[in-house]
């Protein structure tokens, strides 16, 4: 598996990381940096691939990532209340919730804003 992340230089940018073995994307990442916060606008893994770590690894990655190049102080995303596994992944990578988005989807979807203070 091999993992790649693209770092733009500007202040608020459009930013991927992913995880690919030779033959597929496993795992891919968009998020935007603002001064010194980032925003997971998505995470995605391989249907055939769920359940085996990549998306944990994805998250320890960019962190990494983050912390060494651009010193992000925080990292924060959005998840539907209704999707459960992605919450569970999320807090096991250490994200707290820090609000409920009521109706931020559509009327009656709502969500979590989840938020992870970085060293």
């Amino acid at each position: 598996m091999h993992a790649s992340h693209n770092t733009a230089t500007s202040a608020s940018s459009a930013l991927h990381s992913r995880f690919t073995d030779a033959q597929q994307v496993l795992a891919y990442m968009l998020y935007s940096i603002h001064s010194l916060a980032a925003h997971i606008a998505r995470l995605a893994v391989c249907p055939l691939h769920r359940r085996a770590g990549h998306a944990k690894r994805l998250i320890q990655h960019v962190t990494r990532e983050l912390q060494r190049a651009r010193r992000i102080s925080t990292f924060s995303l959005h998840v539907a209340v209704v999707n459960e596994p992605a919450l569970a992944l999320y807090k096991a990578s250490g994200f707290k919730e820090d609000a409920f988005l009521q109706d931020y989807y559509a009327p009656g979807r709502h969500a979590h804003r989840l938020m992870l203070e970085l060293q």
